[in-house]
Protein backbone atom coordinates (compact mmCIF):
# COMPACT_ATOMS: atom_id res chain seq x y z
CA UNK A 1 0.00 0.00 0.00
CA UNK A 2 2.87 2.35 0.76
CA UNK A 3 4.72 1.09 -2.30
CA UNK A 4 7.28 -0.83 -0.26
CA UNK A 5 6.13 -4.34 -1.23
CA UNK A 6 5.44 -5.98 -4.57
CA UNK A 7 1.72 -6.24 -5.37
CA UNK A 8 1.93 -10.04 -5.28
CA UNK A 9 2.95 -9.88 -1.60
CA UNK A 10 -0.23 -7.98 -0.75
CA UNK A 11 -2.60 -10.59 -2.20
CA UNK A 12 -3.91 -13.38 0.00
CA UNK A 13 -3.68 -15.77 -2.96
CA UNK A 14 -1.50 -15.71 -6.07
CA UNK A 15 -2.62 -13.73 -9.12
CA UNK A 16 -3.00 -17.07 -10.94
CA UNK A 17 -5.48 -18.29 -8.33
CA UNK A 18 -7.68 -15.23 -8.81
CA UNK A 19 -7.59 -15.71 -12.59
CA UNK A 20 -8.50 -19.40 -12.27
CA UNK A 21 -11.44 -18.51 -10.00
CA UNK A 22 -12.55 -15.73 -12.39
CA UNK A 23 -12.07 -13.10 -9.69
CA UNK A 24 -11.30 -9.55 -10.81
CA UNK A 25 -9.11 -7.57 -8.43
CA UNK A 26 -9.19 -3.80 -8.96
CA UNK A 27 -6.55 -1.71 -7.22
CA UNK A 28 -5.83 1.99 -7.41
CA UNK A 29 -9.21 3.14 -8.73
CA UNK A 30 -11.78 4.17 -6.12
CA UNK A 31 -15.36 2.98 -6.42
CA UNK A 32 -17.70 5.97 -6.41
CA UNK A 33 -21.02 4.10 -6.33
CA UNK A 34 -22.57 0.66 -6.08
CA UNK A 35 -25.82 -0.06 -7.91
CA UNK A 36 -27.16 -3.24 -6.28
CA UNK A 37 -30.27 -3.36 -8.49
CA UNK A 38 -28.19 -3.40 -11.68
CA UNK A 39 -25.41 -5.36 -9.94
CA UNK A 40 -22.63 -3.01 -10.98
CA UNK A 41 -19.93 -0.83 -9.46
CA UNK A 42 -19.10 2.59 -10.87
CA UNK A 43 -15.42 3.52 -10.66
CA UNK A 44 -13.86 6.99 -10.42
CA UNK A 45 -12.42 6.63 -13.93
CA UNK A 46 -15.94 6.20 -15.36
CA UNK A 47 -15.87 2.44 -15.89
CA UNK A 48 -18.82 0.34 -14.79
CA UNK A 49 -18.13 -3.21 -13.67
CA UNK A 50 -20.90 -5.79 -13.55
CA UNK A 51 -20.75 -8.38 -10.79
CA UNK A 52 -22.31 -11.67 -9.74
CA UNK A 53 -20.91 -11.38 -6.22
CA UNK A 54 -19.16 -8.39 -4.72
CA UNK A 55 -16.53 -8.22 -1.98
CA UNK A 56 -15.53 -4.88 -0.52
CA UNK A 57 -12.06 -5.26 0.95
CA UNK A 58 -10.97 -1.96 2.42
CA UNK A 59 -7.77 -3.16 4.05
CA UNK A 60 -6.71 -3.63 7.61
CA UNK A 61 -3.86 -3.18 10.01
CA UNK A 62 -2.58 -5.40 12.79
CA UNK A 63 -3.68 -4.56 16.32
CA UNK A 64 -1.66 -5.50 19.38
CA UNK A 65 -3.72 -7.17 22.07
Amino acid sequence: MAGELAVERLLIRSADWYAEQKVTVERGVPATAIDPEQRRVILADGRMLAYDRLVLATGSRPRLL
